[in-house]
């Protein structure tokens, strides 16, 4: 059990996923058949994990991407209000 919140937020801009998809599916033969609009409303259509087998693994180790973890973690405006921090303590810690 993990002693600390879990939270799923996209660093990835989804225009961004949906064009890369979008190129990726373009060259694929399967679906040569397929208008710009056919394509989009396919991706439109598939999940989240359906898209995140888009994303090359690699994307996760490269410097912009742990930026913006490391950004979302310690944003003053995440970490303070959903823990009710005052003055760098939570508020439930009293001594």
């Amino acid at each position: 059990m993990l002693g600390f919140q879990v939270e799923h937020e996209d660093t990835i801009e989804p225009t961004s996923l949906n064009n890369r998809i979008f190129s990726i599916l373009r060259q694929d033969e399967r679906h040569a058949d397929l208008s710009d609009n056919e394509l989009n409303e396919l991706i439109d259509q598939m999940d989240a994990m359906e898209k995140e087998k888009h994303i090359p693994n690699d994307l996760y180790e490269r410097d912009e991407h742990i930026q913006k973890v490391i950004h979302k973690m310690f944003r003053p405006d995440n970490a303070y209000t959903k823990f009710d921090f005052k003055n760098g303590a939570h508020r439930s810690q009293r001594f």
